[in-house]
């Protein structure tokens, strides 16, 4: 257990207590079982000893797969709410290292309780500090930093607009405009996401929610946002995609949007 990556920051006295209360999980046989579902309560933290899983959103299909040391399920625990996902074995043969939730409560919870890290494949994908008693993302790769401001954001909310906002001044700094509209454009197609079980409903809702996210990426971004080329071009595939797609309503408050912060040489452009 001393060596396993997800432990590794722990202090000498925690690891000691973990070893007293983990459990070994051992699945064979089981491809395609089901270790928890998207809505469920979190009862328990997983590091994979063996195999691998698929991590499965609604709307969103098969958002990524973990592998032998990668950790799940740490956020529902910290944050007392459901399960942001669906786990599904990959693999015939799957183990895990777990620990429930009254004893991670018991041991964990306050050495996580200000910091948590989600990881992929041992390396820090998100990033997220509490700040007045909710967790906002401080660092994290693009796409998920998009992903959690979809599955995250609450109309109204103050400190979830906050997290939007940030990140939209400050994405220049690691990501550019034109891989961030890849990045959006790669979300709204669905692609790597979609299975044969994604309903229409779903796939209505994943295009609705990066709709709302590039609105507000215009609304912060502005006329600057607007004279970039490449965003340019985005905006306009994207509409070409809502109107494909039949969402007149939601490309009707795009055009508005759009042409509201065009520089007045390009509102021509988003007016038809």
């Amino acid at each position: 257990m001393m060596n396993i990556k997800a432990f590794s920051h722990f202090s000498q006295s925690v690891k000691s207590e973990l070893s007293k209360c983990i459990v070994f999980d051992d699945f064979r046989d089981q491809t395609g079982h089901m270790l928890f579902h998207q809505g469920d309560e979190g009862t328990s933290w997983y590091i994979i000893y063996k195999g691998s899983i698929n991590v499965i959103v609604h709307g969103k299909g098969v958002v990524c797969t973990l592998h032998e040391g990668d950790e799940f399920g740490k956020l529902a625990l910290v944050n007392n709410a459901p399960r942001a996902a669906s786990i599904q074995l990959r693999e015939a043969h799957c183990s895990f290292l777990r620990v429930d939730k009254e004893d991670f409560n018991r041991i964990l919870k306050s050495v996580e309780a200000n910091t948590v890290r989600l990881q992929e494949h041992g390396h820090d994908v998100l990033i997220l500090e509490k700040l007045s008693g909710k967790y906002l993302v401080v660092s994290g790769a693009p796409d998920k930093v998009i992903d959690y401001i979809m599955e995250q954001k609450v109309d109204g909310d103050e400190m979830e607009d906050a997290l939007e906002v940030d990140f939209f001044l400050t994405h220049p700094l690691f990501v550019s405009v034109g891989d961030l509209c890849n990045v959006m454009m790669q979300k709204y197609q669905g692609k790597g996401t979609i299975t044969e079980n994604t309903t229409l409903e779903q796939n209505r809702t994943r295009k609705e929610r990066i709709v709302k996210c590039v609105l507000s990426w215009i609304e912060i971004g502005g006329k600057e946002l607007m004279a970039e080329n490449c965003f340019r071009e985005f905006v306009s595939e994207l509409c070409s995609h809502l109107s494909a797609d039949n969402l007149c309503e939601v490309l009707s408050v795009m055009r508005e949007k759009i042409i509201k912060h065009s520089p007045r040489k390009y509102e021509c452009m988003f007016m038809l």
